[in-house]
């Protein structure tokens, strides 16, 4: 169903609805920026096919990549003029475990592979100095959580949108139980695969681009969490606090997802 009640700035930035009781930005200058990207199915199923041994043809993954969007532009009443920066994705199947081992063990491997293949120049690096074992659990009912089910038994097709900047880690998960169980928040799985999708995301050289948070999961932590982040050239991984507060360079990503 379109959901008429949200209304999207200039620059795709979804405004925070009134109802949100956790701080976010009324307005945004739109300062810290990503890349012009275009939705480029083909181009990320490229990218993937060199990290992860891909289940379907290139034709499938563009034709599932692009339904999901279209479908998720609709449940958003974007009109066709409206742009978004949205990144598809792909997670193979991850099989049951700690979602803290998964992620070190074969997300950010993969995130590594994807980013150094395409600028071998610079890094990606996990900056985290201990085991993640543990530390991260989806959050009932925001989305991860589905996500995580299904990639226990078979590989998701997915579009990540990034619409909410300029949110606090809360207001982002208000923001998303209030557009309802089409839209998940991004965690670990849906984040670290964009980055293998689109190692480019946050790789600007005219601007500064956001951090991106894994809101969709909470932590060990009360007042922390993990994101990624440019480090000039270089991406990285790590844990930062937040103490349930806002900055202009906060983002979080909206998932969508079909398994496959």
């Amino acid at each position: 169903m379109p959901n008429h009640g949200v209304i999207f700035d200039a620059e795709g930035r979804l405004e925070p609805d009134e109802a949100l009781k956790k701080p976010a930005h009324l307005k945004s200058r739109n300062y810290f920026k990503f890349p012009n990207l275009n939705f480029d199915p083909k181009g990320c199923y490229r990218r993937i096919s060199k990290v992860f041994d891909m289940s379907l043809s290139e034709n499938d993954f563009v034709s599932e990549a692009n339904d999901i969007f279209n479908k998720s532009r609709i449940n958003l009443g974007l009109d066709d003029a409206q742009t978004v920066i949205a990144v598809p994705f792909f997670t193979p199947k991850l099989g049951a475990g700690d979602l803290g081992e998964i992620l070190e063990n074969t997300l950010l491997p993969a995130v590594q592979k994807s980013y150094e293949e395409i600028f071998p120049d610079y890094e990606f690096k996990n900056e985290f100095p201990h085991s993640l074992k543990r530390h991260l659990k989806s959050i009932p009912g925001l989305g991860h959580d589905r996500l995580e089910n299904a990639v226990k038994n078979a590989p998701v097709v997915g579009v990540c949108l990034f619409v909410l900047r300029e949110y606090s880690v809360h207001a982002a998960r208000e923001q998303v139980d209030i557009l309802g169980g089409d839209f998940g928040l991004a965690g670990p799985i849906d984040l670290s695969s964009v980055f293998v999708s689109q190692p480019d995301l946050l790789f600007h050289k005219d601007e500064y681009p956001p951090l991106i948070w894994m809101s969709g999961c909470q932590t060990s932590w009360d007042h922390a969490n993990f994101h990624y982040e440019a480090y000039g050239y270089n991406l990285m991984f790590n844990r930062r606090v937040h103490y349930e507060q806002v900055a202009e360079y906060w983002a979080h990503g909206v998932t969508c997802f079909k398994s496959i």
